[in-house]
């Protein structure tokens, strides 16, 4: 019936949010690690990329600061995409978790 498909595609929407979770985690890391300006963008890409399917508390508690740490990298290139990417970001957060309602306020 229309309920288990619901729960199927609840079942899948939070698989997505769990592999999705991972692959933050993982460009985090390569994203502190790369050294070229053009390895960090497609991080950058990638992240935010990735980051849209994940929950707004990953959002802002792991996309963000990595982003903002890019935003004061020297390369342009580096800063525009960060900027950029971190914008979308930020305009995906639909519910602002209690945990950072001071940072936002």
């Amino acid at each position: 019936g229309v309920s288990s498909a619901e729960e199927r595609e609840k079942e899948r929407e939070c698989k997505i949010k769990e592999g999705m979770t991972v692959l933050v985690s993982l460009l985090c890391s390569m994203l502190r690690n790369t050294r070229t300006p053009s390895s960090k963008c497609t991080c950058i890409r990638l992240l935010c990329e990735c980051g849209m399917y994940c929950d707004d508390e990953r959002k802002l508690q792991h996309i963000v600061p990595y982003l903002l740490s890019m935003v004061n990298q020297s390369p342009t290139i580096v800063r525009s995409m960060a900027l950029s990417a971190l914008t979308e970001i930020l305009e995906s957060v639909r519910e602002l978790p209690e945990s950072e309602e001071k940072v936002f306020s």
